[in-house]
């Protein structure tokens, strides 16, 4: 869209439309036609990368233990970081993802941080400490964040692209730590059944829980375990704080950034709150499906942000 038009784009994003499609594939239709393409093909590349672990992870019961496939999944990773560090590579995607880069002037930060931390998930099964997380989600959320900020925020001048002037992984950081952690809860069920667990051990077990407890709470959703719900409520208390540091960073962001790619921001906030309340008023069982907003609330949501939203 060359002019951002609010009715236009409540007429693309119907509930059949969005069905399927995560949020950030959502917003995307907010921006014009050359972010979009760039946004394609770093989300393409960094979807590759992070569905290369949890695909090994699920199909080794959440833990590799072999020492050859160990050292496969590093080279893999390795030879990604090489390949996009020095810009020299015969696959098709990173061709195109190098191109992008040098097109939009992205930095390459997002993807290194991106692939520590997918190394960090092949030598651990999940995170000793919350610190431990923390950490992890500068490579696992906020890179990913990190791209979108940087697209929402550059500005187009003379047939150049011009970075944003503000940090663009502080920015992200706390909604995208604030989605993350908001995944997580949500899908809390279906990980624990594809072997792949994100819960902290320190705060699992501040609460008497073990990975035995997670596993049958998975397995039996429907027995009310108020250990985990003590769990997930203090998970919830962690979210709120990243909640509230996302409000006040995109208030920070207006008039810095364009108005559709501000009210973009708006609404990916809006559709996680969407799924934090459901977690919030959940009474125990944790199911994804019943966690997940159908897309016909997901487009309510995003009617009322277009519409009310104004700077």
């Amino acid at each position: 869209m060359s002019t951002f038009d609010k009715t236009s784009i409540l007429q693309i994003l119907t509930p059949e439309f969005i069905t399927g499609k995560s949020p950030l594939k959502i917003i995307f239709n907010f921006w014009e036609e050359d972010r979009q393409r760039a946004f394609n093909v770093c989300y393409k590349s960094m979807r590759l990368l992070d569905n290369f672990i949890d695909d090994l992870k699920k199909n080794n019961n959440g833990n590799i233990k072999s020492g050859e496939l160990k050292k496969l999944a590093k080279n893999y990773f390795e030879d990604w970081r090489q390949k996009i560090t020095t810009g020299v590579t015969n696959d098709k995607l990173q061709a195109e993802l190098l191109s992008t880069i040098t097109e939009f002037n992205i930095p390459i930060t997002p993807w290194e941080k991106l692939i520590t931390a997918m190394i960090y998930d092949i030598d651990n099964n999940g995170f000793n400490t919350y610190d431990d997380f923390l950490n992890y989600t500068e490579g696992a959320a906020v890179a990913p964040g990190a791209v979108a900020m940087f697209l929402c925020g550059m500005k187009h001048s003379e047939g150049k692209y011009i970075s944003p002037k503000y940090n663009i992984f502080d920015c992200a950081r706390p909604l995208a730590r604030f989605s993350y952690l908001v995944h997580i809860m949500r899908d809390f069920h279906k990980d624990k059944l594809d072997n792949l667990n994100y819960l902290a051990t320190d705060l699992i077990n501040l609460y008497g829980l073990s990975a035995k407890d997670l596993d049958l709470a998975a397995k039996k959703p429907d027995v009310i375990n108020l250990s985990l719900i003590r769990l997930m409520r203090n998970y919830c208390a962690k979210a709120e704080h990243h909640l509230r540091e996302s409000r006040n960073m995109l208030n920070k962001l207006r008039g810095v950034i364009d108005y559709p790619y501000l009210l973009s921001l708006e609404v990916l906030f809006g559709l996680y709150i969407q799924v934090f309340d459901k977690i919030k008023s959940n009474k125990g069982n944790y199911v994804t499906k019943e966690l997940e907003a159908s897309p016909q609330e997901m487009f309510i949501k995003i009617e009322d942000i277009v519409t009310n939203f104004s700077i």
